[in-house]
């Protein structure tokens, strides 16, 4: 009788999901759009710690004198980046429920990030274009990670930034498209 009773525990612990541990996982990315590297410790049911280094790109719109006219072009600069992100997934549950894909943190999220921008390693850019030297960037991000096939990822995510040496506000935007290890 105390065997069929071991038995019918066993049964019932490997299907129940009473107890699960939570919805996010940590992970290891490589990104090939932005090259770099990132790491994201799950801390919470629907609550990540993401550290990421890369290289990206910055594109701005500028103005400057041209034969007394003022005239506006595009300006690309390209920096080394190191940043922390605390991420919220509000909506990791939902996909869940409804059958969607929810591995590598694959759902909508909020984030408060800390970006340090360091000097453009593309040729000196003019005093007055932005960012012409690097900078401690602390960002509101709303953002949408995705992943496909066995381990491909994107990762999108848009906000307002505040660059504290310009003493500026900023528009944030990051494209990632990568692998997860």
């Amino acid at each position: 009788m105390k065997y069929i009773k071991v038995i019918i525990f066993l049964f019932v612990t490997n299907y129940s999901y009473g107890q699960n541990s939570g919805y996010t996982t940590s992970n290891l990315s490589l990104s090939l759009i932005e090259p770099g590297v990132g790491f994201e410790y799950a801390f919470g049911s629907k609550s990540s710690i993401r550290f990421r280094s890369a290289i990206t790109s910055i594109a701005g719109l500028y103005k400057q004198q041209v034969f007394g006219m003022e005239d506006y072009f595009v300006s690309f600069t390209f920096h080394p980046i190191s940043s922390l992100a605390i991420r919220n997934y509000y909506n990791i549950e939902k996909r869940d429920y409804n059958g969607y894909r929810t591995d590598y943190n694959s759902a909508n999220y909020f984030s408060l990030s800390a970006i340090y921008l360091f000097q453009n390693i593309n040729n000196p850019t003019e005093s007055n274009v932005l960012p012409p030297i690097g900078g401690f960037i602390p960002s509101f991000l709303w953002g949408a990670q995705r992943s496909f096939g066995n381990r491909l990822f994107f990762d999108l995510n848009l906000g307002p930034g505040y660059h504290i040496n310009q003493r500026k506000f900023m528009p944030m935007g990051e494209l990632s498209l990568g692998i997860h290890l």
